[in-house]
């Protein structure tokens, strides 16, 4: 009887050992940019005709990578790495309808086109075409709010893309 629940004991402990190591080495940083502290966000290009949607843009990115703990903005002459795009396109769309068939709410979609560069490494960490959305109430809500929200995803989906390399 001694000899089976020193088995058992045995047993557990290995099985508890053999979970605990297997995750000894794993991190939930994810950050692969090793030697990167400073980005530079020069002004982003617009290719709608929106006007005003490349400051914005610009400046919800450049707000997202000092939000980074690993990151924070810096002049080009002085940059680990650059991170530059241009805005695509953005769209209203109907997105729900009253049973009368008539738009209650619309959402509007922004995308842009980014690069993010090591210039030490002269290296592109991500090059990639990214959309991101908000919805408003038709009528009588408020687009630019939406607008607002929308850019504020989109920046944060680049730099956590950026940051995490998947």
């Amino acid at each position: 009887m001694k000899i089976r629940h020193f088995l058992i004991a045995s047993s557990a402990l290995i099985l508890l050992l053999a979970l605990f190591s297997a995750c000894g080495y794993y991190s939930f940083s994810g950050s692969t940019l090793t030697g990167i502290e400073t980005v530079y966000v020069p002004i982003f290009g617009n290719n709608t005709a929106e006007f005003g949607l490349e400051d914005k843009l610009t400046d919800a990115v450049i707000k997202a990578v000092n939000a980074e703990r690993s990151l924070s903005s810096g002049e080009r002459s002085t940059a680990d790495a650059v991170l530059e795009g241009r805005v695509t396109r953005v769209t209203d769309a109907p997105l729900t309808y009253t049973a009368g068939e008539q738009v209650s709410q619309y959402k509007v979609e922004i995308s842009a086109h980014i690069k993010f560069e090591d210039v030490k490494k002269r290296k592109t960490i991500l090059e990639e075409d990214f959309s991101a959305f908000a919805e408003y109430d038709y009528p009588g809500g408020d687009r630019d709010t939406a607008l607002a929200k929308a850019l504020d995803k989109l920046a944060q989906d680049i730099i956590n893309k950026a940051v995490s390399g998947w």
